[in-house]
């Protein structure tokens, strides 16, 4: 099992290295304000990188919205799994936004060995605001 930490300058690198076919990838986050209003509309319209830039731009988004993008990305291009545990933004609002979501990363690691159990390739990233945060006991 990998574990990553996505900072605003490494958000991306990090993804291009947990994007490998097969893979599940546990995203934890801790967004307190939640998200700006219109993100959900931009999500599904996020198709390039030229999309996700231009969203970066306009500001009013932090990295862990970044790196949610970013994978949301990387998920048209490549076949693994995502599974979101995040303070702040509830799971209605994540899986109208495309996402499969878990009610904490415990429970996300724990649906994601479900299927493979040891054999499975697993990444977690903590998104920027919670790299203190204990992703596994």
């Amino acid at each position: 099992m990998d574990s990553l930490y996505g900072f605003l300058d490494q958000s991306l690198p990090c993804l291009a290295r947990i994007a490998d076919p097969g893979a599940t990838i546990v995203l934890v986050g801790n967004a307190p304000g939640g998200i700006w209003p219109g993100l959900r509309e931009y999500m599904r319209t996020v198709y390039t990188l030229e999309d996700l830039a231009d969203l970066r731009h306009k500001g009013g988004t932090l990295a862990f919205v970044t790196v949610m993008l970013g994978i949301q990305f990387k998920m048209r291009q490549a076949e693994y799994r995502m599974l979101l545990a995040v303070d702040g933004i509830g799971n209605d609002t994540l899986r109208d936004m495309g996402f499969e979501t878990a009610p904490s990363a415990t429970e996300a690691l724990e649906m994601a060995l479900a299927k493979y159990g040891p054999d499975a390739r697993v990444a977690v990233l903590p998104a920027l605001g919670c790299p203190n945060w204990p992703v596994v006991d």
